[in-house]
């Protein structure tokens, strides 16, 4: 009795859950968009987000007043419209197989990650030139040069990461351009203050990166690398259990007559 008082209860909960999360949201003619639909159509970070929300349906309901009129009119009968139907669906159960092949893949370790890194090193190559570099700011131009005079008796404020020089006001550029490490400015006005700037470190466009730098890269590549070979395999092995034919003869003297 108390096994079946669960199982009502549990009944009663998972249908009050499905009707919550079923409830329409949007309709046009005999179609109906429902909450459920609406959620997995957007990324989880935006189910909070009633904007992209309303846009979604705004966009849903164009779309299926498009369709809708595009039955009415038969456009689905047209057989250039029929194949290119046939072509998306053949597309996208091809797509959901590839993916499903893939899906034995298991995540590279650490180990496999750094050996990938290792071998290919000379592939992962900064694009642009980075920089560290340190400054003081002064209010005007007059206490600048007294700061200057002072130099290296001050202290500096100093920027730990590595920056490009588009991450950088434009007014540092030529002195960082410069690529001399060591190398001091002198005042010049950056905003509304007047700046000094002292290269501390370079490195030039070209270098390699690092292990760290080129990680997220490195295993991105390796997982496509072996993801392919999966797929690969895996249709080489269902060619087996599904003859293939081509007629090379028949498209090449079409080819000659056309």
């Amino acid at each position: 009795m108390r096994f079946l008082m669960f199982m009502l209860l549990f009944t009663l909960v998972s249908c009050e859950k499905f009707f919550h999360t079923s409830l329409p949201v949007a309709k046009v003619g005999d179609s109906v968009l429902t909450l459920v639909q609406l959620k997995q159509s957007l990324p989880s970070a935006e189910h909070g987000n009633s904007q992209a929300k309303m846009s979604f349906i705004n966009q849903w309901v164009d779309h299926e007043v498009l369709y809708q009129e595009a039955l009415q009119q038969d456009l689905h009968k047209d057989p250039q419209v029929a194949w290119l139907m046939h072509d998306a669906q053949r597309k996208v159960l091809i797509y959901a197989l590839l993916d499903s092949m893939a899906s034995t893949v298991k995540e590279p370790d650490e180990g496999q990650i750094e050996a990938f890194y290792a071998t290919n090193s000379h592939k992962y190559t900064l694009e642009e030139s980075l920089y560290k570099y340190s400054y003081i700011n002064s209010p005007n131009g007059k206490i600048a040069w007294e700061v200057y005079k002072q130099i290296p008796r001050v202290s500096w404020d100093s920027v730990q990461e590595w920056t490009t020089l588009n991450r950088v006001d434009s007014c540092l550029w030529s002195h960082l351009q410069k690529d001399k490490i060591g190398a001091i400015s002198y005042p010049q006005r950056c905003q509304d203050f007047q700046v000094i700037v002292r290269i501390d470190s370079v490195r030039k466009a070209g270098e390699r990166k690092t292990y760290e730098e080129a990680r997220s890269l490195a295993l991105a590549q390796m997982s496509r690398k072996e993801r392919l070979a999966a797929i690969d395999s895996a249709t080489k092995a269902l060619k087996i259990t599904h003859p293939v034919f081509t007629w090379k003869e028949n498209f090449i003297v079409k080819e000659e007559n056309d």
